[in-house]
Parts: C-alpha cells; sequence; structure tokens
C-alpha cells in the first residue's frame, strides 16, 4: 500500500471532510473506501451510488481522469495526489 494524498473540495470539504487528508490504500477505489470509513456515512452517501462512484463526481488521480466505474484500476504509488471534486455549479 501507498500513502497518497486526497484532496477534497467546496462542498465536500465544507459538509463533510477537511481540504486534504493522507491516506494509504493500493488504489483509488480503496481510497475512497477508506475515506468513507473515515468519515462516515455521510461521505459514503455523497460520493457513492450503488457501491459506484456518482456520475457527476471528477475523481484525478495525478491528473488523469479515474473512470468511475473502475477505480480499483488506479493504482496507487507513495505520493500520488487524487482530487475529488463535486458537482460543478454557478450561474
Amino acid at each position: 500500500m501507498a500513502k497518497a494524498k486526497a484532496k477534497l473540495y467546496t462542498m465536500l470539504n465544507q459538509k463533510i471532510v477537511k481540504g486534504e487528508i493522507d491516506v494509504e490504500a493500493a488504489d483509488v477505489a480503496g481510497l475512497l473506501e477508506k475515506l468513507a470509513v473515515i468519515y462516515g456515512e455521510d461521505f459514503r452517501k455523497e460520493i457513492f451510488d450503488e457501491g459506484l462512484v456518482k456520475n457527476y463526481y471528477i475523481i484525478l488521480h495525478n491528473g488523469n481522469v479515474v473512470d468511475r466505474d473502475k477505480p480499483g484500476e488506479a493504482a496507487l504509488a507513495e505520493g500520488d495526489v487524487v482530487h475529488i471534486f463535486p458537482p460543478v455549479s454557478g450561474g
């Protein structure tokens, strides 16, 4: 397992968690699951829908978009950064 930094933005860091946290995980799926354990059911409900990442969240792993259906395919290495962006809004 590698220690990666998870960075959370806007709604997530205001409603549920702090802006960033270091997490040890083998892949992005494991990182998301560990965040759900750390931050609880509110995080899980906010991010997941029937076990998949909700389709309006964007997850970047070292700048590359992670397939929401296959986050387990994005292996983590020591020092990687995973950005979790909530739905875009504005007006």
